[in-house]
């Protein structure tokens, strides 16, 4: 008997199959137009939020869905601030994203070099681990995301750039590594860029053993220029390494000799510190030391880790594993406020936070709540300049002052004593401030 000849049957199979899979992807595709020109008239956070609820069940294994929503977000909460509780939710839909690391280091040039045996050794061993170590994050994150495209940064900062005849800004221009402006492999330019690197830092150390290293000029003034702010479709660690021997003096102020460092204007709670070479100079200093750094961090807006301030390590291993657990540590990131006011309103949303810090800590000192008018004029200032119809809302520490003034006002009463007729004239004088920039 002939045996049937099954081959067409086979053929037309196969294109019935191939119909079908072509059907699904010109559905799927179109689909995905259509969320597209969905997303693009969405112009508040209510409309994006109904195209992702309306489309997510379909494209949730499209990656170029959750991008498209992000930069939608991006684009909306720029035009039209979301509130916490917005920004929470839209993060709940993005999920976990790739966080970009910039990692600024920031060495004490001072003559701390030439005063500590072996200190510049030290700081550059410090410096290649933190190089490795950058480098190894990149492998990290390219290994776990295909396609990985890295905007990841690592900068030698200096702060002083006028020292040294301005030779101090030169070499650190030569120092900054911005992997936005490579390709991929990330990991290889870092192992081609090694050399000229330590070379650069070689040739930064050989200037050093300057009259001072001002860090409080140096975040007052310029160090807020490094910030990479997180959005919906970017998410960044903004981390400072800072080598010092701890002492915070320029060349003609030793801050750290003062009861209270003065506060920054700036707002640095995008940031982490990480403080590393510590070195007494007397015994009992380091935690005299820390207590001042951590107070005029706090009062800036960074939260600080318990291990923020480190000693200087004879057994380098230690340290070593200090700068591995930083520079790795997992981190819930904050999605930026981006109004139309931009860094301006972010500043003087900074300066009202830390004026409620330094009012409401129970740790503050006179001195400490007297400096919170200075801040608050500069809070009027930078309202005016924002061109804010209305500022941040203070009632919490204007009702405190209020509080405090009475309180004051009573004892001053019963006791005759100036120092409290100081206290509510001070706490008076706050609440006025409050209310100008309310």
């Amino acid at each position: 008997m002939k045996q049937r000849n099954n081959k067409p049957l086979f053929i037309l199979g196969g294109l019935i199959v191939l119909f079908i899979v072509f059907f699904w992807i010109i559905t799927i595709e179109s689909t995905f137009s259509k969320f597209k020109k969905d997303a693009l008239k969405s112009v508040s956070f209510i409309q994006i939020k109904n195209v992702y609820k309306t489309y997510n069940e379909e494209l949730s294994n499209n990656p170029d869905f959750l991008s498209e929503i992000s930069k939608r977000l991006d684009i909306v909460n720029q035009e039209q601030e979301f509130t916490e509780e917005q920004r929470i939710e839209a993060e709940s839909w993005i999920g976990n994203q790739t966080i970009y690391l910039n990692l600024i280091i920031v060495p004490d040039l001072s003559r701390r070099l030439g005063q500590i045996p072996n200190q510049e050794e030290k700081d550059k061993e410090m410096i290649s681990e933190i190089y490795d170590m950058f480098q190894e994050s990149i492998k990290r994150k390219a290994a776990l995301k295909s396609g990985y495209k890295s905007k990841d940064r690592l900068i030698i900062d200096v702060t002083d750039d006028k020292q040294a005849g301005g030779n101090f800004r030169k070499i650190a221009n030569e120092l900054i590594i911005d992997l936005a402006n490579q390709k991929p492999p990330y990991w290889k330019h870092l192992d081609d860029s090694k050399r000229a690197f330590s070379n650069n830092v070689e040739k930064l150390y050989k200037l050093g053993e300057q009259k001072g290293a001002d860090y409080w000029n140096y975040f007052e003034k310029d160090f807020l220029i490094n910030t990479q702010k997180s959005t919906f479709s970017e998410k960044y660690r903004n981390v400072v390494v800072i080598l010092t021997d701890g002492y915070l003096e320029s060349e003609t102020t030793c801050y750290t000799c003062q009861n209270n460092i003065q506060p920054l204007t700036k707002n640095l709670s995008d940031w982490e510190v990480l403080i590393l070479e510590v070195k007494e100079r007397k015994s009992g200093d380091y935690e005299i030391l820390k207590n001042k750094w951590k107070t005029w961090l706090t009062y800036s807006g960074i939260s600080l880790d318990d291990n923020f301030f480190q000693m200087t390590q004879n057994a380098s291993k230690k340290t070593k594993d200090i700068i591995k657990n930083f520079v790795n540590k997992k981190k819930t990131i904050a999605i930026s406020n981006s109004s139309n006011t931009g860094d301006c309103k972010s500043d003087y949303d900074g300066i009202i936070s830390r004026v409620e810090s330094l009012i409401l800590s129970p740790q503050s000192s006179y001195s400490q709540i007297a400096s919170a008018k200075d801040l608050l004029k500069q809070a009027s200032e930078k309202k005016t300049e924002c061109k804010l119809s209305t500022g941040k809302k203070a009632g919490k520490i204007h009702d405190y002052c209020i509080e405090q003034a009475k309180s004051a006002e009573k004892a001053f009463n019963e006791l005759k004593d100036d120092d409290f007729k100081k206290r509510m004239n001070l706490y008076n004088e706050l609440a006025n401030l409050i209310v100008d920039v309310q």
